[in-house]
This record gives structure tokens, C-alpha cells and sequence, in this order.
């Protein structure tokens, strides 16, 4: 009721409303660059920390909310450093993987060990505090800067998760180029065939022209199930037209040119 000026004159309305007319610092360019490069993880964190810090004033069921949740999240973030460091060495120790795919390897599995230590320093760090609103008045004041405010222990919380996103993105890149890398090998291998193959169906295609070609995929097609729409019959069929829309007549009709055989008078 003290804290909140109630029944006085600017009571505060809103948990997240000052009273004393304390505004958090501007976000900077360069803490919102270093926000997209951690995965956006530190203004996700600055905005509920902000929130629980107004006036320099925290609850202490927020604040034991704040560290279970920070604990939890923390935790997975411990697992996935621990996958992603095993998925790594296993590169890492096949004879058949060249160097370079290796020492890639090698230096996200570092980052995955790291990441993986240092959230478990956090883990217990933040296990050790107190759980009352005086021990996390004194934590929030020995990280919180005049013109920074909290956007350090934001980056700070946000590095758990970061490193283990890193390690995920460099494995997968790395993967793809070495699977592309083996493709390569293997197609080169077998070159000659690929030559082949495609002389073949370019001179197919060459002699029956593209759409012929094309009718016959999609019959092949229909005949193994994979379209169910039978295709339209590749030669037109010899039909009868009419000269005039509005007249129908069959002296109008036109009529193709009849075949003379070769025992015909003609």
C-alpha cells in the first residue's frame, strides 16, 4: 500500500506504471543488432525484467517466478548444448569426413561444450540467491547501469539459448555442404553415364519434338498410376467445321479431302 501510494495522490494503476517518474533506458542500435544476432532472446528477457523492476521496486513472488522460469528454460537449453555437442564429435571421429567438415565441426562442438558450462554456472548461480524481494533488489542493482539499465543481464540471460542455436545452425550448414560436396564426388564418378543418359533422351527428344515427348511422360505416367486423368490423344481428329456460326446446313459443312487408295479410278 506504501509502494503503491494507495489512496494518495498518483497511486500507481498498474504494476508496470512508475509513480516516481523513472523510464527505462532507450534500447540502442547496437543492442537491438546484438538482440538479432542471440535470436532475439535478450529483448524478449529486457521486456519482462523491465516490468518487474519499475521504480527499483520488485515483488517477491515475481521474483521467484522469474528464477523458476529462468531455471526451466536454462535446463533445456543444457540438453540441447548436450545434443548438439555429441552430434558434433560424431563428425567429428568418422574416418570417411574430410577436414574441413571436422574442424567445423570441431569448433560448434566447442561452442556447444561452453554454452553447456556456462548454463550451468548460471543454473546454480541463480539457485544460490535468495527467493525475497530484498535479495533480488540487490541483484538487479548490482547488474543495472545508468545508461544501459538492464540490457546486459538481458544479453546475459539470452546467452544459454544463443549458443546452443549457433551449434545448430553451423552443424546444419556444415552438413549440407557436405552432402552436396558427396553428391559431387559421386556424380563425377559416374559421369559418363549421366553423359549418356542425356545424349539419349536429347536425341529422343530432338526426333519426336517436345510435345510428343511430353504426351509420352504423361502416358507412362498414367499407365504406372501416378496421374489418374487419362492423356489427350497426341494427332487431332479429323472433324467437320462450320463456315458460317449461324447456318446449319450440311452443305455448309466442310468436309477433309477423301484418301485415294492406289486400286481407286482417281
Amino acid at each position: 500500500r506504501n509502494v503503491n501510494l494507495y489512496g494518495q495522490y498518483g497511486a500507481r494503476l498498474d504494476r508496470t506504471a512508475t509513480v516516481e517518474g523513472r523510464r527505462h533506458p532507450l534500447r540502442s542500435e547496437g543492442y537491438m543488432y546484438k538482440s538479432v544476432l542471440l535470436g532475439g532472446g535478450p529483448v524478449i528477457h529486457l521486456n519482462r525484467l523491465e516490468n518487474l523492476w519499475v521504480d527499483r521496486i520488485i515483488y517477491t513472488h515475481h521474483w521467484r517466478g522469474l528464477i523458476n522460469d529462468l531455471i526451466e528454460e536454462w535446463s533445456m537449453a543444457v540438453a540441447g548444448a548436450g545434443v548438439m555437442w555429441a552430434s558434433n564429435m560424431v563428425f567429428v571421429a568418422s574416418p570417411s569426413v574430410d577436414l574441413i567438415t571436422k574442424t567445423i565441426c570441431g569448433i560448434s562442438a566447442i561452442v556447444a561444450g561452453a554454452t553447456g558450462v556456462f548454463t550451468l554456472h548460471m543454473i546454480r548461480e541463480h539457485r544460490s540467491l535468495g527467493k525475497y524481494a530484498a535479495h533480488a533488489a540487490n541483484y538487479f542493482q548490482l547488474y543495472e547501469n545508468h545508461a544501459t539499465g538492464l540490457q546486459g543481464l538481458s544479453i546475459k540471460y539470452s546467452a544459454p539459448w544463443a549458443g546452443v542455436m549457433w551449434s545448430f545452425g553451423v552443424t546444419c550448414v556444415t552438413l549440407v555442404f557436405y552432402l552436396f560436396s558427396s553428391f559431387l564426388v559421386l556424380a563425377g564418378a559416374h559421369m559418363h553415364v549421366l553423359v549418356t543418359a542425356f545424349l539419349v533422351a536429347g536425341a529422343y527428344v530432338y526426333a519426336r519434338g517436345v510435345n510428343p515427348f511430353m504426351h509420352d511422360i504423361r502416358k507412362v505416367a498414367y499407365r504406372i498410376g501416378i496421374i489418374h486423368a487419362p492423356p489427350p490423344p497426341a494427332t487431332p481428329v479429323a472433324r467437320s467445321f462450320q463456315v458460317s456460326p449461324g447456318d446449319n446446313a450440311l452443305d455448309t459443312l466442310v468436309l477433309p479431302p477423301p484418301a485415294y487408295g492406289p486400286g481407286s479410278d482417281q
